[in-house]
C-alpha cells in the first residue's frame, strides 16, 4: 500500500497568508478609525462641558443656588468620566497601533523566509545608514 499526501503550492500559500494578514489589518485599522472617531466625538463633548461648566461656575458668582451647585457638580463629575474614558481610549490606541505593527513586522519576516534571495538584494540596494 502507497502512502502520499498533496500539499498546496508555495504560491497558493503566500496567497492564502497575505489574504489572512490583509483581513486582520483590516480589522485592526477598523477599530483604530473607531477609537480615533470616539475620542474625537468625546473631546468635542468634554471642551463643550467644560465651557458649561464655566460659564455656570461664573454665573454662581451672581446667583448662588442650590441649582446651580448641583449642576456645577454634576458638569464635573461628568468631565471625569469623559476623562478616564480618554485615557482607557488612548491606552487602546496604542495597543492597536503595536498590534498593526507587529502584524506588519511578522508578515515582512514571513516574507523575507519565503524569498531570502530577493530580499537580501532589496537589502543590498538600500543606502547604507
Amino acid at each position: 500500500m502507497r502512502f502520499s499526501f498533496r500539499i498546496r503550492s508555495p504560491e497558493r500559500d503566500e496567497t492564502t497568508d497575505e489574504f489572512r494578514f490583509e483581513a486582520i489589518l483590516r480589522a485592526i485599522r477598523k477599530e483604530i478609525a473607531g477609537v480615533e472617531t470616539e475620542s474625537a466625538g468625546l473631546r468635542a463633548r468634554c471642551e463643550a462641558a467644560r465651557c458649561s461648566a464655566s460659564f455656570a461656575f461664573e454665573a454662581l458668582d451672581y446667583e448662588n443656588s442650590v441649582e446651580m451647585e448641583t449642576r456645577i457638580r454634576s458638569l464635573s463629575e461628568t468631565l471625569l468620566q469623559g476623562e478616564r474614558r480618554l485615557e482607557e481610549l488612548e491606552r487602546q490606541s496604542r495597543f492597536l497601533n503595536q498590534l498593526e505593527a507587529e502584524v506588519l513586522d511578522f508578515r515582512s519576516d514571513a516574507f523575507a523566509i519565503r524569498h531570502p534571495a530577493l530580499n537580501s538584494r532589496i537589502a543590498s540596494s538600500l543606502p547604507n545608514r
